[in-house]
């Protein structure tokens, strides 16, 4: 295995956090981040992080994972009584996402996560199995499979290249006039729905205009119709690319009540068996006597 390989698994390694306590994502950047900015939190059992969240000893992830998601930086003090380091410091300019999996949502998410903010800030993508069957061991998988990964390296090698060309300058995104109009408008309203109605919904539909910009930013850049660094640096954002996106946010707008009004929601139990006289709605203990 050559060195570049090696090197470039152990920046995949350092920079996916799958979870932990506050402290430890904490220190864990601080350890790493001279050599990366940018990490992602990948974990496709979301529920373990929301059940730590719950009750009155929460973990405080949900705080560090919103200043994460903003770019926030700074320092937290803790007690001087362990024999750790008392200092836990997120360092200025990280870039930051989150790619995570979780079933019946609701059974782990509760409404203080809803109005503390954490939700608001996740693009929830939920689509029900509508009665379709993918058989596991279907050809189509593979060539899905290959297909992604063929498509993520030449994602990379592109990345790679623009990095190399652009010698730390960024791509400086704006919205242009219109675009910038439709984005205000939509906040706008969204804003206005919850003055009339501070539901836990509305609440989360409050942050839809911020996920459809940022799509769009994706959009732009990821069309690479030219990838020249003159020409990346300075970048419109239009109306074609939030028209691009509208269709995902339709979709998520749509089933988001699926998930806010039901959060909270208790798991039922699973019962194995039932008496057929209980089932039938007759006390079982009365079988036998007249």
């Amino acid at each position: 295995m050559s060195k570049k390989i090696k090197w470039a698994d152990r920046i995949l390694t350092d920079t996916t956090i799958i979870d932990g306590t506050a402290e430890g994502i904490a220190d864990h950047i601080d350890d790493t981040h001279k050599h990366t900015k940018t990490y992602r939190v990948a974990n496709n059992e979301l529920g373990g992080l929301f059940n730590q969240l719950k009750g009155t000893k929460r973990n405080n992830v949900d705080t560090l994972l919103s200043q994460l998601y903003y770019g926030e930086y700074g320092s937290t003090r803790l007690s001087k009584r362990g024999s750790g380091n008392p200092y836990r410091n997120i360092p200025h300019g990280l870039y930051v996402t989150m790619f995570s999996g979780i079933q019946e949502p609701w059974l782990y998410i509760d409404e203080k996560m809803v109005r503390q903010g954490l939700v608001r800030r996740m693009l929830v993508l939920y689509v029900e199995k509508g009665g379709v069957h993918r058989p596991p061991l279907d050809p189509k998988r593979k060539k899905l499979s290959d297909f992604l990964s063929i498509f993520a390296k030449e994602i990379g090698r592109v990345m790679c290249e623009y990095h190399k060309q652009a010698k730390g300058e960024l791509i400086e995104l704006e919205f242009d006039e219109k675009a910038r109009t439709y984005i205000n408008e939509v906040a706008k309203k969204l804003d206005e729905d919850i003055d009339n109605s501070p539901t836990n919904l509305n609440i989360v539909r409050q942050s839809l205009w911020e996920h459809a910009a940022k799509l769009a930013m994706c959009r732009k850049v990821g069309m690479g119709d030219d990838l020249r660094i003159g020409v990346m640096r300075d970048m419109n954002v239009t109306l074609k690319e939030i028209n691009l996106v509208q269709p995902m946010m339709n979709h998520v707008e749509m089933t988001l009540p699926e998930i806010v009004t039901r959060a909270g929601e208790e798991r039922g139990k699973v019962k194995v068996y039932e008496e057929p006289l209980e089932v039938s709605g007759v006390d079982s203990s009365n079988r036998g006597n007249p």
